[in-house]
């Protein structure tokens, strides 16, 4: 605290603190407090920017996964002669994403060889695509449609997608052909 005293020839400041000197040193630990307070700000902050940045890689992730899902649900759509392999869960166990049935281009294929394609091709997408990726079609629980698709990120095993929301993508679809 700072007060003024007024001389002829200017105005000289004079620090109030030094003349009684019992309140020396108070300076050094406002600055302290201070920072201390700064300190907590920042790292609350960062905090903060970290939870951002989990946040919008979720999301990217989760509309990744959407996009395959679509794809897969545009397949069964474009070939319902094969909604038996589609939907067999151990199909999706069984094939590997290696496999390369050669069902495209003037190869002529059954449904159920396009369908085994597809689920080899969609397979290598996701894990070229998401992080420790899998994705099966199994029945749905406790849903208004007849089977999902289910897309799991990040080592989240796509079993536990029935139940867990995290890392993991649920997308029904009614078996109707058209």
């Amino acid at each position: 605290m700072l007060f003024l005293k007024f001389v002829t020839d200017g105005i000289v400041a004079q620090d109030r603190h030094c003349q009684s000197g019992r309140m020396r040193g108070i300076g050094l630990i406002e600055v302290l407090v201070a920072l201390l307070v700064l300190s907590l700000s920042v790292l609350g902050y960062v905090g903060l920017q970290k939870k951002g940045l989990d946040a919008t890689q979720e999301a990217f992730w989760r509309n990744r996964s959407s996009a395959i899902a679509v794809n897969l649900i545009d397949r069964i759509r474009a070939n319902p002669a094969a909604l038996a392999v589609y939907t067999d869960s151990t199909a999706w166990d069984r094939i590997s994403s290696q496999n390369h049935l050669g069902c495209y281009g003037a190869v002529t294929c059954t449904s159920a060889a396009v369908a085994e394609a597809d689920i080899a091709d969609l397979k290598r997408m996701v894990e070229q695509s998401l992080p420790k990726g899998a994705i099966t079609v199994d029945r749905c629980i406790a849903s208004g449609a007849s089977n999902c698709v289910f897309v799991a990120w990040a080592g989240t095993p796509v079993k536990s997608c029935v139940f867990a929301d995290e890392h993991c993508l649920r997308m029904g679809f009614i078996n109707t052909v058209e």
